[in-house]
């Protein structure tokens, strides 16, 4: 709720913020779109995690690390939406927040092969789910919508394990996004740019490797994340294979 809330009201900030700078992104109608809406985003979604540890003990490393390592991917985004960035740089950026949260321990954790092969594959799905919600956000309200629909889906699963961590995570980046959508909804006023489709991606796929799928059937386990994050991953391989 107080994210939902501080999202409504942050949401018309960026526009004008967008438009009085001129960050502005081509719309079908000809008109440049305010396209830093994930500023917005991210300001309801820290504050509303913040606002949660007056009342949820949470481990302080674990959740400094986590914001920590989104604004650096907001950063990176922020700058990429007033002046692109090259694609190096841009992956370079991502890979300082990948690190960070390795070093904290978000990683996979298969246990049949060895750890430097779990901290090869944590790099590569942590840089191929964030790029994908990247190149997915091509349409009004198709990204949040997405955001949405898989936070719920992993929060499902995080609170049948108890995992309060990831459910505060999920259940502010839920708000944010859902007060988001009242203004990139068909015919969107604003676009959440690089900003906001980076920083989500890179939330959700340290999420869906955080947490527990122990309870779920054991053939399942390692496809639980996969199938969760099935449509931006089918997106990029199909936009790969057309190219």
């Amino acid at each position: 709720l107080c994210s939902f809330i501080l999202s409504l009201l942050l949401t018309p900030v960026t526009i004008k913020i967008s438009t009085r700078f001129s960050i502005l992104k081509p719309a079908k109608s000809g008109h440049g779109k305010p396209c830093i809406g994930g500023v917005g985003i991210y300001m309801a979604f820290l504050a509303a995690v913040l606002f949660s540890l007056f009342f949820i003990k949470l481990p302080a490393m674990k959740i400094s690390g986590v914001l920590l390592s989104s604004f650096i991917i907001l950063l990176l985004g922020l700058i990429d939406d007033i002046k692109d960035l090259r694609p190096l740089l841009k992956i370079a950026g991502e890979l300082l927040g990948i690190f960070l949260l390795i070093f904290l321990g978000f990683l996979t954790k298969i246990a049949f092969i060895p750890g430097w092969a779990n901290i090869f594959i944590t790099i590569a799905w942590f840089l191929f789910i964030t790029n994908a919600f990247n190149l997915l956000d091509i349409m009004d309200g198709l990204t949040s919508g997405l955001v949405i629909i898989i936070s719920l889906s992993l929060l499902v699963i995080a609170f049948i394990n108890k995992d309060i961590f990831s459910c505060v995570i999920l259940t502010a980046l839920i708000g944010a996004h859902a007060g988001f959508l009242r203004y990139n909804y068909p015919p969107a006023r604003v676009y959440m740019g690089d900003t906001g489709s980076l920083f989500s991606g890179f939330l959700l796929a340290m999420i869906a490797i955080n947490i527990s799928y122990a309870p779920m059937e054991r053939n399942i386990v390692l496809l639980t994340p996969i199938l969760a994050m099935s449509l931006p991953i089918f997106d990029v391989l199909f936009v790969m294979v057309m190219r």
